[in-house]
């Protein structure tokens, strides 16, 4: 469904999704004994009602249920007698008694049958009223017919579905509920529908507003399906971070609509250098959304809720919590993978596939007798007694003797560990004395062959 919203300035609260409303009482084809049809085309979608008149004098004048159904008889025969359609033109006919008629086949049903109402009949119904709705009879819709038309469209038009709206259709701007001379040049369905009850206001009006009545409004809710952040960071540092929601409710989720997801504990905080994320695009019901953003820690130590929530800003906030805490480190410095201080051959290879990965990505390399090491390049701020951190994504493939290499004050010390174990967090690796400046550490792919050795991260503190 393409929504004009730019051009419309239509309010977020008039794309609300609805559901439809009851079924109204409907005479079917049996009921008014219409002849066998087939060989209809087919739509792909019902998004678009478009309201006629039969602009037909002696059918206001029907005297109840069986006149006027002799009426559409006739309508059906003249439409494959004489017009040599497929079967009668409107999908749906509505006479002032309030009787409603199913005219063309499958409406009751719900097939997508494509109707010959409006010169463009993609993915639209047609609803005709039997009358003549302007000069020189200027028929006025009664309310119980005009009642009948809202309960049809309310009830037949599909879940997600708004009357609010419009897109380019026939190549003209056309509301989701329109008449049929927004169509093309006619003027049907007559003065005293259009526009004294379809008005040019796409987001309201006396008939859309009384279908959006009678179809419940859906709502919003959220699950919290999958993160990714590292638990540890160094104050002030930079990092990225990607939560996964999934939209469980009714509402459709639209960057227009203003669906974002935003910080907790407290709500709307700016702890991490931001408060909201915006939707990107639009994300249906039962679908899952992973909003990636960059983060910035706070200046002061400490461990910190890292906490998020949907909201639909100026309407409410929703769902589950991703629940989540960092911890806020002084005086250490991280090298990533894809920060400046690494380095490595292209035979360490970027992935991104380990949950329990430290940031955005990580790098492998088969085991192999050859010396060629990923280089972590720390530049320390003072000269003291540092721990050395070493994180890794755990995986069986991993190498158990990953072999690093932490240079200090004092020569080399050489840190065998098991990768298949103790992934996404900070391992120990030991404590050195080093001195100001530049600082490495080096992992080895020179281990038992057969597996692979994982570079991630390092962290002097």
């Amino acid at each position: 469904m393409t929504i004009a919203v730019a051009t419309l300035g239509i309010s977020a609260s008039l794309f609300a999704q609805t559901t439809p409303g009851p079924q109204p009482t409907i005479c079917s084809r049996s009921c008014w004994g219409a002849r066998a049809a087939s060989g209809c085309q087919t739509m792909s979608a019902l998004t678009r009602v478009i309201v006629h008149h039969t602009a037909g004098a002696s059918q206001w004048n029907s005297t109840g249920l069986s006149d006027s159904a002799a009426m559409v008889r006739s309508l059906q025969n003249y439409n494959l007698d004489v017009n040599g359609y497929c079967d009668i033109e409107y999908h749906w006919m509505i006479d002032k008694h309030g009787n409603i008629f199913e005219a063309r086949y499958g409406g009751l049903s719900g097939a997508l049958i494509r109707g010959a109402h409006d010169g463009n009949n993609s993915n639209s119904h047609g609803a005709s009223l039997m009358g003549y709705f302007h000069s020189p009879y200027n028929h006025v819709a009664p309310t119980v017919m005009l009642n009948q038309l809202y309960d049809l469209i309310a009830w037949r038009m599909p879940s997600g579905w708004s009357p609010y709206g419009s897109g380019t259709y026939n190549s003209k701007t056309v509301g989701f509920l329109d008449g049929h001379r927004k169509v093309k040049a006619t003027a049907c369905p007559g003065d005293n529908i259009h526009p004294n009850l379809i008005t040019e206001n796409y987001s309201g009006g006396t008939m859309r507003n009384a279908v959006a009545q009678r179809r419940t409004p859906s709502v919003n809710n959220a699950s919290f399906v999958s993160k990714s952040h590292p638990s540890s960071v160094t104050a002030g540092a930079s990092f990225s971070a990607s939560i996964t929601m999934k939209n469980n409710g009714s509402k459709v989720w639209y960057d227009v609509t203003n669906h974002k997801l935003g910080s907790q504990s407290p709500q709307d905080n700016t702890r991490w250098g931001l408060h909201r994320v915006a939707v990107a695009g639009t994300i249906n019901p039962n679908q899952n959304h992973t909003f990636t953003f960059n983060c910035t820690a706070p200046a002061t130590p400490g461990t910190y809720a890292f906490d998020w929530k949907m909201v639909e800003d100026g309407v409410e906030w929703f769902g589950a919590t991703a629940v989540g805490s960092i911890s806020v480190v002084s005086g250490s410095v991280i090298v990533d993978n894809n920060s400046s201080g690494f380095a490595a051959s292209s035979s360490w290879i970027a992935a991104t596939s380990s949950a329990d990965k430290y940031g955005a990505d990580y790098r492998y390399r088969s085991t192999q007798a050859v010396s060629d090491n990923a280089v972590w390049t720390g530049n320390l701020p003072s000269s003291k007694t540092y721990n050395v951190y070493a994180w890794w994504p755990q995986g069986s493939n991993r190498s158990q003797t990953a072999a690093y290499h932490v240079v200090h004050a004092g020569g080399t010390t050489v840190v065998t560990v098991n990768q298949q174990a103790n992934g996404g967090k900070w391992n120990l690796l030991g404590n050195w004395s080093m001195s100001a400046g530049n600082n490495q550490v080096k992992l080895s792919c020179w281990t038992t062959t057969g597996f692979i050795v994982v570079a991630d991260a390092i962290q002097w503190q």
